[in-house]
């Protein structure tokens, strides 16, 4: 038979503060991390997604127009220094 029981718990003003810090503190470590991983120079659709923060139908898409990408072995892979220059209009840094 399944309870219907709820416990209900007490929290003080402060205890939800550290809670609260403790959480957001562990979120922004994971995201340090995420961000700290270097980007590789030949990035698959995933990791491209990843990097230009999009889905992989938009890569697809932009696939179809003028993304610059190479095919290795029968999978396409896009160089990181190409992608940096088309994302500024193909103006070298």
């Amino acid at each position: 038979m399944v309870s219907n029981t709820v416990e209900i718990i007490s929290l003080s003003k402060d205890d939800l503060s550290e809670i609260i810090r403790q959480t957001a503190q562990a979120v922004v470590l994971d995201l340090r991390d995420d961000f700290s991983r270097p980007t590789p120079e030949l990035m698959n659709k995933k990791e491209l997604a990843g990097y230009l923060r999009c889905n992989i139908s938009k890569i697809d898409r932009l696939m179809k127009v003028d993304l610059p990408y190479i095919i290795f072995g029968a999978q396409p892979r896009f160089r990181k220094s190409a992608i940096d220059e088309w994302l500024n209009g193909g103006l070298a840094e």
